[in-house]
Formats: structure tokens, C-alpha cells, sequence
């Protein structure tokens, strides 16, 4: 309902619709598992790629390929695969019940797993920027140029690194190549995308 100049909204109103709004906003939040809308879509198209049999769940084996894409990490090392484990829920670890993952179930799956891995970020990231004598603000602002072209694995993959540092500064092909081969080095599992 509207208001106009004659109706008045009062603090108790107000306090009322909040409530109810934070209450609503809270809800889809959770059933997003904190992913944005966009992100949410992307997501959802890529689990829908790895549904083979299209029945909106997705069995052990599909979730596995569907991780691998997404995290590689988590099932390439050893510290990956034992984050898996320990973020399954206890009745697939007994293989005991259901092993099938709903969207909304890898949702939470996949957020619990980023978080794993950017609190290990966070520590690695402490670490560069006191080696790096990075001041705060820098540090700030380097985040916000690379958060905003992440992609929904929260990484930021080679081409669109050579696209940023590409605005600042020509970079030819050896230099490009040298960009790469450092991207690969510093990663885990060597693959060519960075995390702030």
C-alpha cells in the first residue's frame, strides 16, 4: 500500500515492515547461501549442465565432476579432499542414505567450501601485505579493482587479469606468457587464476 501526503507513517509501522522485510530478506539469503542473484544464475546453470539424468539432484559422481570444475582445488590436494570430507554431510561420509544434493544443498556445500579456502586466503593475504609493506588503503584498494571481476568461484582468471593490467600498461606476448607462468607458480594446484 502507498502513502500519500495525508496518510502518516508511524515509527511503529515502519518498525513493522522492516521486521517482516529483514525477516523475508534474511530467508532468501540463506537460500542463496549468501551468493548474489547473478551469481546464483551461473551457478544454477552450471549444476544444471552437470544434472546428466535432469532430475534437479545431483548424485555423488555428478557432484564430484561438478566440485571438480568449480574448486578444483578441493580434489586435487590433500588438504582439498580432506575439506570435502569434513564438509559432507556425516550420513554421505557413513554412505549411509541418500548421497543426491539438491541446488539449494550445494549452495550451502559450495559457500562452506569458499569460506574454508578464503580463510586460508585471509592468513596468506596478512602475510604478503606486512612482507609487502602494502599501507591499508592500498591494500583496500587493490581489493576493489580485483573484486569487482571475479568470477562466481571467487577467482580471477588469467584473460581478464591480462584485460585489467592490459588498461595500465601494454603488455607484449613474453611478458603475458611471464604473467602466466607466475599465476601458475604461486597457485596451489597451478592453475592460472588468482584470489586476492
Amino acid at each position: 500500500q502507498g502513502y500519500d501526503d495525508e496518510d502518516d507513517l508511524t515509527v511503529a509501522a515502519f518498525e513493522a515492515f522492516f521486521r517482516r522485510y529483514r525477516k523475508f530478506y534474511m530467508e532468501v539469503t540463506r537460500q542463496r547461501a549468501g551468493f548474489v542473484p547473478s551469481e546464483v544464475e551461473q551457478l544454477k546453470a552450471v549444476y544444471d549442465k552437470y544434472d546428466v539424468d535432469g532430475n534437479g539432484l545431483l548424485d555423488s559422481g555428478e557432484m564430484r565432476a561438478l566440485i571438480a570444475e568449480l574448486v578444483p582445488e578441493a580434489v586435487v590436494s590433500e588438504q582439498g579432499k580432506s575439506d570435502v570430507l569434513a564438509l559432507l554431510p556425516k550420513r554421505i561420509q557413513a554412505g549411509r542414505g541418500s548421497d543426491n544434493f539438491s541446488f539449494e544443498h550445494f549452495l550451502q556445500f559450495l559457500r562452506r567450501l569458499i569460506d574454508l579456502r578464503d580463510e586460508r586466503d585471509i592468513i596468506k593475504e596478512a602475510d604478503v601485505v606486512k612482507e609487502c609493506s602494502y599501507s591499508p588503503e592500498e591494500v583496500e584498494g587493490l581489493r576493489g579493482i580485483f573484486s569487482s571481476h571475479l568470477n562466481y568461484a571467487g577467482e580471477l582468471e588469467f584473460a581478464e587479469l591480462l584485460r585489467l593490467v592490459g588498461r595500465i600498461v601494454d603488455v607484449t606476448r613474453e611478458e603475458a606468457e611471464l604473467l602466466l607462468g607466475v599465476l601458475r607458480e604461486l597457485h596451489p594446484e597451478g592453475r592460472p587464476v588468482a584470489r586476492f
